[in-house]
């Protein structure tokens, strides 16, 4: 079955009748004209792949930790996941090619929460932390692995405290950056491209508890990090913090700043966002609405924007920006029974934000999108699962024109399908089920131009 096209300025039809998204197009576009925008957009992307099993069984009595997966400029992509038998384990897909073998990262047996990117010059960089025994503390660890070449002997970044939401970027340079959160507040380290370590530096103040930091390194080695803050202990609505890094990757992070507008809300979910000249954003939830604040390079924070409709009751986002600047946004909201439904949204650069289009179906209880864009903005896409199929879906398609929906697998339920861009082609990773619910296998779809 073809998959559905949307596009920019449709609004979308649930059809119950129907296991895709049908396009509600314009009465002033005739009915033949519109099947051929169908057709015609459908037949311009390429194929989906299909499913590849990574780790065939993995013991788990249900949805284990979600893999991350990474894509450079050309669609060579690279993923990471713990496995409860080989660690933390990593794999990677050239253009055009299978996956290769998983193997353990070196050292890494012991290994979890595992993270990956990879650079322009085709360096690749994994954290991973170890478990804290009586005689053993917990450990941050970091390895990378030049272009051609193999895992070099890791870094222990930090020991004897407990780590969490590490995130690693890579320039293109081959300076690694890493951010985390420890005792509190936001951490940071970098690896020169001349493989030198610095020392570990704070990036929040102290007095508070700053947690969920994610980071965005563009090739030129400009960097942001944003966390969400709130008073000691956590309590407060709390606020959206960042730290800006101008280029090159060996210059200072600034001082932090509040981004969020203050508006008595919870605030969370920050998603940091930058483009190749240095321009910032983050995309967060201030209540139930996602908002995106940004910053143009050398200049102020501007105020935030909302980007969900105001009858959108939003649970969780996903966000990706492209060299150019151009943002892609997606959102899961809940009805009042608390079924989800995950739209988008687009903001091509200097120019207005595009209308909200309904991916998911009326019939299906949409959760926990992810969003990836391509650094030339050749292609974007959005995955979900369906809580009440266990289907695995995603949405392909530009910033301008037609989008297609397709469902490319099946899925636990709940759980995350974080997907990559780069030239053209997307890469998805995430766990399946399997016959035996205390077996769950890794598995990956490709969509190749």
């Amino acid at each position: 079955m073809e998959p559905a096209a949307l596009t920019e300025s449709e609004s979308v039809s649930m059809n119950p009748n129907l296991s895709r998204l049908t396009p509600l197009v314009s009465s002033t576009l005739g009915t033949a004209a519109a099947l051929l925008l169908v057709a015609a957009s459908a037949s311009a992307l390429g194929n989906w792949t299909g499913v590849t099993v990574l780790e065939p069984s993995m013991l788990s009595s249900g949805p284990p930790e979600a893999p991350i997966v990474d894509s450079d400029a050309v669609g060579h992509a690279v993923c990471v996941w713990t496995s409860p038998s080989m660690g933390v384990v990593f794999t990677e897909r050239y253009p055009g090619a299978t996956w290769s073998n998983p193997m353990t990262v070196p050292t890494a047996l012991d290994g979890f929460s595992p993270q990956v990117a990879i650079g322009a010059n085709g360096l690749v960089a994994v954290t991973w932390v170890t478990p804290g025994q009586e005689f053993n503390p917990p450990k941050l660890m970091a390895s990378v692995r030049p272009a051609g070449g193999a895992f070099l002997a890791p870094k222990q970044l930090v020991s004897g405290v407990y780590v969490f939401d590490a995130k690693v970027d890579v320039c293109a340079s081959g300076s690694v950056t890493v951010v985390w959160s420890q005792s509190n507040r936001i951490q940071s380290a970098l690896r020169t491209s001349a493989g030198q370590w610095s020392p570990v530096r704070a990036l929040s103040p102290l007095g508070l508890t700053s947690r969920l930091p994610d980071l965005a390194v563009n090739d030129a080695g400009a960097a942001l990090v944003v966390w969400q803050e709130t008073l000691a202990g956590g309590t407060g609505p709390g606020a959206i913090a960042a730290a800006y890094r101008p280029a090159p990757a060996r210059s200072e992070f600034g001082v932090s700043q509040v981004v969020s507008a203050g508006t008595g809300a919870q605030t969370w979910s920050p998603k940091a966002l930058i483009d190749a000249d240095g321009d910032a954003a983050v995309g967060y939830l201030d209540g139930n609405h996602l908002v995106l604040a940004e910053k143009p390079y050398g200049s102020r924070w501007d105020l935030p924007q909302q980007i969900s409709p105001m009858g959108d009751s939003v649970y969780s986002c996903a966000l990706a920006m492209d060299a150019d600047g151009d943002v892609i946004a997606a959102w899961q909201s809940l009805d009042p029974s608390n079924y989800g439904t995950v739209s988008k949204r687009t903001l091509p650069a200097f120019a207005p934000w595009g209308p909200v289009t309904v991916l998911s179906s009326g019939l299906q209880d949409a959760s926990y999108p992810s969003a990836a864009i391509a650094a030339d903005g050749s292609i974007a896409s959005v995955t979900w699962t369906d809580n009440n199929t266990f289907a695995a879906h995603a949405a392909l398609g530009r910033l301008r024109g037609a989008w297609t929906v397709d469902t490319i697998g099946t899925c636990w339920w709940n759980t995350q399908m974080p997907v990559a861009a780069g030239s053209g082609a997307v890469s998805v990773v995430w766990p399946m089920p399997t016959a035996n619910p205390n077996v769950t296998k890794m598995v990956a779809n490709a969509y190749t131009p």
